[in-house]
């Protein structure tokens, strides 16, 4: 599954083949930028392609300009294989192993790229707003895409965010790349793929409903329709379907929409009680872990510059891994070691949880979330503190025995 760039890319710009003068450019781009990362030079790579300088800015604007297209070009297609081992298999679940698995043996079977696309293009911003990012736009919405269908089917939790699981997915196997890169070269990636559907797979079982009796349905429904619409414009109708209760089954259970009100304040009020005992003494293995993760979660909220800086000059930046710095960062991801081997002590959380690649679906996660925050642009109105409520009960349930407090 290697590929020179003359046998794979095409001039999407011209619509037709591409030169073999801008092949060859791109082919000696990638090369030497995956050796020499962003101290390559125009002319080295001019050089490796047989050309001059000037026949090279010819093709493009600058070298980002030819990173960014190449990473792209190089990414439309693997989609295209992607998408054909995709067919090959019906049911989402399957189909989500099958995303994974390519995507590590692509990343494997292709280093230099993938060397090139996370460490000199995830660092870099304008890479975000780059046509050649258009590819790794379409990357992700294939892999959104399964996680709906899955939903659809019965098969998903209904309340999943697919964005936030999509984030934690395509973060997982960056930051699994990256570790392969720095922290364990010669190895491939692909040998986690067992660690990695552990982890991922029970997120998406569809839980027993231990509470799906009709008034707690009903509760969850009104609160959700309260909030949207608001009290007054909120009707019984649509909290009943919501509910997916008939109308009239509402006033088995509240007197009134007033009574339906002040029934969710108390089903709340009477669940946060119920939490106070660990208020300030946290006690069981997953509130621990739940309290650590919305920690790091924190720091964005309240040192964003430093959270930009560090996510690209820092995770995605291959220098930072031979630091002092990068020594502190591991001691700061193993403080989870204790609480996970406790979690498994104690039953639960499940004794086949690989530590390592739980850190990794940590901060891949954290990482591609705080990206998408940074790069959505004015327009995009995303709610954080939601976003990070659901990151923080989706890794939970990735090592849970079930719901273990």
């Amino acid at each position: 599954m290697v590929y020179g760039a003359a046998s794979i890319l095409g001039d999407t710009k011209n619509g037709g083949s591409m030169t073999s003068t801008k092949q060859h450019i791109l082919d000696a781009a990638v090369s030497i930028m995956s050796r020499k990362g962003k101290d390559a030079t125009v002319a080295e790579i001019a050089a490796a392609a047989k050309v001059t300088d000037s026949v090279l800015y010819h093709h493009f604007k600058n070298k980002e300009d030819l990173l960014f297209y190449s990473a792209g070009e190089y990414l439309k297609t693997g989609i295209q294989e992607l998408q054909h081992h995709l067919q090959e298999v019906n049911d989402p679940v399957s189909r989500l192993g099958r995303f994974i698995w390519f995507q590590l043996d692509y990343h494997d079977a292709n280093p230099r790229y993938a060397y090139v696309t996370i460490f000199e293009c995830r660092s870099k911003k304008n890479f975000f707003h780059h046509e050649g990012f258009e590819p790794f736009r379409q990357w992700t919405r294939i892999l959104r895409e399964i996680f709906v269908d899955g939903i659809h089917e019965g098969l998903f939790p209904k309340y999943l965010n697919t964005f936030v699981f999509r984030d934690m997915v395509l973060g997982l196997l960056d930051v699994e790349n990256i570790m392969f890169f720095t922290s364990r070269p010669g190895e491939k990636a692909q040998t986690d793929l067992d660690g990695i559907l552990d982890l991922l797979l029970p997120i998406l079982a569809v839980k027993p409903q231990v509470r799906n009796d009709k008034r707690h349905r009903l509760l969850i429904a009104a609160e959700a329709m309260f909030a949207q619409k608001g009290y007054d414009k909120a009707t019984i109708s649509e909290i009943s379907g919501q509910a997916g209760v008939a109308e009239g089954t509402v006033y088995e259970y509240f007197k009134n929409k007033e009574d339906l009100l002040h029934s969710v304040f108390q089903y709340r009020f009477q669940e946060h009680l119920a939490s106070m005992d660990e208020l300030f003494a946290v006690k069981t293995p997953l509130r621990k872990l739940k309290r650590f993760i919305q920690y790091h979660f924190s720091i964005y909220l309240n040192q964003p510059e430093f959270a930009k800086t560090f996510i690209l000059n820092g995770i995605f930046n291959r220098r930072f891994y031979q630091t002092p710095a990068y020594a502190d960062f591991q001691k700061y991801l193993d403080s989870l070691d204790p609480i996970l081997e406790e979690g498994k002590r104690r039953g639960h959380f499940r004794s086949s949880i690989d530590n390592r690649i739980f850190k990794n679906l940590f901060i891949g996660a954290f990482s591609h979330m705080a990206l998408r925050w940074l790069f959505a642009g004015q327009s995009a109105r995303i709610d954080k503190t939601s976003e990070i409520h659901d990151v923080i009960e989706l890794l939970a349930r990735s090592v849970s025995v079930q719901d273990s407090g």
